[in-house]
């Protein structure tokens, strides 16, 4: 089980961070100057890509805060990404929602957060909700598993967590250990303990698919 949170105060305190259309306003604001049709197609993809990649980075620091609160261990400031996709039930999808049926049961492990953009960012659309949560640490760098839905749009206001402003990202605390007790801190699962958990999951999701 993982423990989730809503508005984070140290985020309130930047602007750009307190509602998702606040970032979404400045684009438009700068957008009346020239039409969409101005932009080519690579332009607004690149545009949607700079968006995403802030978001993320916005997502993994809060989640390593929310993290350090909690665990014993000592969390460094440079992330490395394992993302599940397709990790929902998609089967009640709105028809203008985009689903990749050869994602399902598909990790990419190690990746850094440009390679997260480049992975999640398809077409200006982006994952219905992603989970970000800390998953392991080592020396070098903190791990962070994204369990990302399988239905994609390229709206942000049909994205969870519009409200809060950090769509697509819900922000997770890591799995609690068995037994765990509230306000105990724990260590966090070596990198090869949350590998194979993290496998074993996703080949249980699509055995269900």
């Amino acid at each position: 089980m993982a423990r989730s949170i809503g508005r984070f105060p140290h985020l309130r305190r930047r602007r750009v961070f307190t509602n998702g259309r606040n970032l979404k306003e400045q684009t438009l604001i700068h957008c009346q100057m020239r039409s969409r049709e101005c932009f080519s197609e690579q332009e607004i993809q690149n545009m949607r890509n700079d968006d995403f990649h802030f978001r993320l980075q916005a997502a993994t620091f809060a989640a390593i805060r929310f993290a350090q609160t909690m665990v014993k261990d000592t969390l460094r400031l440079e992330p490395r990404f394992f993302v599940a996709l397709n990790a929902s039930y998609d089967g009640n999808r709105e028809n203008d929602e985009i689903v990749y049926p050869e994602d399902d049961g598909r990790i990419a492990i190690d990746l850094s957060d440009s390679d997260v953009v480049k992975l999640l960012c398809r077409e200006e659309a982006v994952p219905l909700w992603i989970d970000i949560g800390v998953a392991f640490c080592t020396r070098e760098f903190t791990g962070l598993s994204l369990t990302c839905c399988g239905r994609f749009h390229p709206d942000d206001q049909r994205l969870y967590y519009y409200t809060g402003g950090t769509q697509p990202f819900g922000i997770k605390s890591p799995a609690l250990p068995i037994g765990h007790k509230q306000d105990r801190r724990f260590r966090l699962p070596k990198r090869v303990e949350f590998l194979d958990r993290f496998q074993r999951f996703q080949a249980a999701i699509k055995s269900k698919g």
